[in-house]
């Protein structure tokens, strides 16, 4: 769950004085409070899913948070005619890749002294497809489904909604500059393609729902939701230009939030018709602001976790799929209590002391680009390794590997 930064979001915002109101693109601190909620939601579901069955939906509340504050940023670049495509995609790699490629070396660290040979060659093939973001895809091919029993034991499993972020952060700029071509078109074209991707999620078979769980096809209408409320624009906000409107869609966004966290569960159709209402929800927020709902958003608590929520959601989930791996059966409450705060240690020390550093660095940007690169191609051959050799055998002696 990848998004631009709130500190990404202050240099855009004050990146150019000659721009449109319409076209501004300002720091919101309620967005990083959402963030949070989301972030929250999706770790209590994976620690304690009774408490939370539908906790899950924050990741969908992170899509429609992504679409928006990447669309905002492309279409404020495309109107000042200053949209770099080469630029674009080194902020996304200095964005993404230095805590994903610590968090994934950290991961196969552990599961070298812990994991047989046959989970490690199956984690082997979820770092090749972290490393190249097609961790969705991988999951599709090794017929894993995210609510599949046993599915919580794999480490990586939740790296599925990075790779999705991240094949339409690759593709979505060069389609938005075409959709920018027709400017008082872009509403309609960008809804339709929604409505489109909706379609194809709701027309998906039941047999194929690991399909419409993963693909970016079924999924890019949540992304996109969040691309239509950046590209409509009121002149002034919705609170503003109707006060009782504003608020009565603020109230609408939370309590749908609030509904889909605790109303659906792994049981339910997902995505399909029911994830309309966290989509929803989370584009009646974004488009409001100044209401009592955003005022709470905005509280410095919720705007800190929401600021390290990217390397939270990737340090929580490996922790917490070990700990079952060495467990067995259950895991007891405090020790799951221990992992999430452990990753809420581990989130914060990633993003002030690697997230930070490399990304705004005085070192000049291809200094740091190029080492990236060559750190993920290395994370990627590791995972190529891991297969190769069918889990690593030779980590264990002769006798231990010959009952394997």
């Amino acid at each position: 769950m990848t998004i631009a930064s709130s500190v990404e979001l202050r240099a855009a915002g004050s990146a150019s004085s000659s721009r449109s109101t319409a076209q501004a693109l300002t720091y919101r601190p309620d967005i990083d409070g959402l963030r949070a909620v989301a972030v929250i939601a999706v770790l209590i579901y994976h620690a304690f899913p009774q408490l939370l069955p539908g906790g899950f939906a924050g990741v969908d509340v992170f899509f429609v948070i992504s679409g928006y504050l990447i669309t905002g940023i492309i279409d404020r670049q495309c109107a000042e005619k200053s949209l770099s495509f080469a630029s674009f995609y080194a902020r996304r790699i200095l964005r993404i890749f230095p805590a994903l490629i610590a968090v994934v070396l950290a991961t196969f660290l552990i599961a070298w002294f812990v994991l047989s040979v046959a989970e490690m060659e199956a984690l082997g093939t979820n770092i090749k497809g972290a490393a190249a973001f097609v961790e969705n895809f991988m999951l599709h091919e090794q017929i894993v489904g995210y609510f599949d029993p046993g599915a919580e034991r794999l480490p990586l499993l939740h790296l599925w909604s990075l790779g999705i972020e991240e094949q339409y952060y690759i593709i979505w700029p060069a389609a938005f500059v075409l959709i920018a071509r027709w400017p008082s078109h872009k509403v309609a074209i960008i809804a339709a393609l929604g409505i489109g991707s909706f379609v194809l999620c709701l027309a998906t078979p039941a047999q194929d729902a690991a399909w419409a769980f993963y693909s970016p096809t079924t999924r890019g209408w949540e992304l996109l939701a969040g691309s239509l409320v950046a590209v409509w624009r009121a002149p002034r906000p919705i609170v503003q230009a109707a006060p009782l409107a504003g608020n009565l869609l603020a109230g609408f966004g939370a309590a749908g939030i609030l509904a889909a966290f605790f109303l659906v569960s792994s049981s339910s159709p997902w995505p399909g018709a029911r994830t309309i209402v966290p989509v929803a929800a989370t584009m009646a927020l974004i488009a409001t602001g100044g209401t009592f709902v955003h005022r709470m958003l905005a509280q410095p608590p919720l705007v800190f976790v929401g600021l390290i929520s990217y390397p939270l959601y990737l340090w929580h989930y490996p922790l917490i799929a070990f700990m079952k791996l060495h467990v067995g059966g259950a895991v007891p409450a405090w020790t799951l209590l221990m992992m999430l705060g452990l990753s809420a240690v581990l989130a914060w020390l990633t993003y002030r002391f690697i997230e930070l550093p490399i990304r705004f660095g005085a070192a000049p940007m291809s200094w740091r680009i190029w080492p990236l690169l060559a750190a993920m191609t290395t994370t990627g051959v590791i995972g190529i390794v891991a297969t190769s050799t069918r889990g690593l055998p030779s980590r264990y002696a002769p006798e231990i590997r010959g009952s394997m």
